[in-house]
């Protein structure tokens, strides 16, 4: 599944990613989340995000900056997950990304974006 975001710094300036998420079906209530790919899509030159991911449903799995680095003009980076996620109905959870002002890491404030996933039937 592919989901287009864009990141917005406080000048107004647009930081576009593409979120890429691989998924294994297992049920009509569960399904496995096996990677994200955040991949920049037009990024300013030389301009730079330090994403952190949360997913809340995949038993609390996160990647924190510190430990995953940067994603600059015309580089991605991909995290593996491969954690089962159960849904409620056919709500999987949430992926949150939340990044610093990319213009300004120090100043005006974190960037946070959701994306919702539910399990389509089959």
């Amino acid at each position: 599944m592919v989901t287009k975001v864009r990141i917005k710094d406080h000048r107004g300036r647009k930081y576009p990613i593409k979120v890429t998420t691989t998924w294994d079906y297992r049920n009509a209530r569960s399904a496995q989340l096996r990677t994200i790919v955040i991949r920049e899509n037009g990024f300013p030159r030389g301009a730079c995000i330090f994403p952190d991911l949360y997913f809340a449903n995949a038993n609390n799995w996160e990647a924190q900056r510190r430990r995953y680095g940067k994603i600059c003009d015309g580089q991605s980076k991909a995290y593996r997950v491969n954690r089962i996620v159960r849904g409620r109905g056919r709500d999987l959870g949430q992926l949150w990304i939340t990044t610093p002002n990319p213009s300004h890491p120090g100043c005006c404030g974190a960037r946070q974006y959701t994306i919702e996933f539910h399990i389509a039937k089959r």
